[in-house]
């Protein structure tokens, strides 16, 4: 597992049910909120945008609460700086939702592998 997902893991969470309910799981218990989908089959793309609600009405950025998260998640605090500063993001919340559904869908996929169901 080097960090980055790849198009595979990335079509594997969009396809199988099984890891993308957990992965959703896995978001939500991180977050400690619910994410608001309206299907269980959601997007990625949708998956980011109820990441970013979440982390717009609970989680300020120069609040002491952020580098909690980025350590209960396990996201590097540099990494994403120098993401930042690539200038490809239009906010840190938005970086932050995609790094946060990054993560959490390689965690998932790497306990699938570990357990032997994928």
């Amino acid at each position: 597992m080097n960090g980055e997902l790849s198009k595979y893991e990335s079509e594997l969470v969009a396809s199988n049910a099984e890891v993308h309910r957990a992965w959703i799981e896995q978001i939500e218990k991180d977050l400690g909120e619910q994410l608001s989908l309206t299907s269980p089959q959601a997007s990625w793309k949708k998956v980011c945008e109820a990441i970013l609600r979440v982390l717009q009405s609970q989680f300020d950025i120069s609040q002491g609460r952020v580098p909690e998260l980025l350590y209960r998640i396990d996201i590097s605090e540099a990494k994403l700086r120098r993401e930042m500063m690539s200038g490809k993001w239009n906010s840190w919340h938005e970086l932050l939702a995609h790094s946060i559904a990054e993560r959490e869908a390689l965690k998932v996929i790497f306990r699938f592998r570990f357990s032997g169901k994928l």
